[in-house]
């Protein structure tokens, strides 16, 4: 019986092997559909600063967005003032990495 099973085996095994019903041209049109897919593939290597809105202009739109939550004839009541620290743009400068609270202050 094992060697039924081995001898079956092994010729499946050479049948996912043969690339005889394969052509040259093999995968050309699935990496071509791939390539379509792109808009602008060269887009990658030119890296562009990213824009963002100004704090004024947040503002406006987070109030905005409460307004239009809100039940009509309800108060839009602003959360607290919120401070958000972000390390250091800068790389190669020592000192400026503050390691989250569970990392111990010896590393």
């Amino acid at each position: 019986m094992k060697t039924i099973v081995a001898v079956s085996f092994a010729i499946l095994l050479g049948g996912c092997a043969s690339r005889t019903h394969l052509t040259a041209g093999h995968g050309r049109s699935y990496r071509a559909a791939i390539e379509r897919q792109a808009q602008n593939p060269e887009a990658g290597k030119q890296p562009v600063a990213a824009k963002g809105l100004d704090s004024q202009e947040a503002a406006v739109i987070a109030q905005s967005y409460r307004q239009h939550l809100t039940p009509k004839g309800q108060a839009v009541e602003a959360p607290p003032p919120m401070l958000l620290v972000a390390p250091s743009a800068l790389k190669g400068r020592q000192g400026d990495y503050m390691p989250a609270a569970s990392v111990p202050p010896e590393r």
